[in-house]
């Protein structure tokens, strides 16, 4: 998984070519690792939605359900044509995460904080927060390295590759200027 998802781009064609170059620079290429980042830590309370008066769900805000009857909903599908919009219940046996697709997702919360302990310090606190964004950060780095132990190796070799090249590429130049400098035109 942390190898299949890649990260998309939504920008205009022409910044293409500069957002590819930042993540040639930065080496960055996490879109499994972000993705499974947003699934461990996308467990959250189902939605509650009301009923406007053309039957569309809107969310329940900080200022409560008016009196009206309140939906919890894993999705909304909009209604077309006018009709009203449906509200997706979540299934049995499924726990609602905010960054799968459908929202419902078989797999139950694994990690919270505290789940994890981690190596304690001589003060005897742990170096790193035992919080579920930490654990989430650990999991999916992990699993990055496991899907590809010897990225970081063949990235130091293409570097040295393109370092090659490059001082091959400037003697080759200076070779040629030296030898056809000699020719009269």
């Amino acid at each position: 998984m942390a190898k299949a998802r890649n990260p998309e781009y939504h920008g205009s064609v022409f910044a293409h070519p500069t957002h590819m170059l930042r993540d040639i620079l930065t080496a960055y290429q996490e879109g499994g690792s972000d993705y499974l980042y947003a699934l461990l830590t996308g467990y959250k309370d189902i939605p509650s939605y009301v009923r406007d008066d053309k039957g569309h769900l809107k969310p329940v805000g900080a200022e409560g359900a008016g009196g009206k009857k309140v939906e919890t909903c894993a999705s909304v599908v909009p209604g077309e044509d006018g009709r009203p919009d449906e509200c997706v219940q979540l299934a049995e046996g499924m726990s609602y995460n905010a960054a799968f697709p459908g929202h419902q997702i078989a797999m139950p919360a694994i990690l919270s904080d505290g789940a994890v302990e981690y190596i304690k310090g001589p003060d005897g606190k742990p170096q790193v927060p035992e919080t579920l964004d930490q654990h989430a950060r650990d999991v999916s780095a992990f699993l990055r390295w496991a899907a590809d132990p010897h990225l970081n190796r063949r990235k130091a070799t293409g570097w040295q590759a393109l370092l090659f090249l490059l001082v091959t590429t400037v003697l080759l130049f200076l070779g040629k200027k030296r030898i056809w400098s000699r020719i009269e035109h």
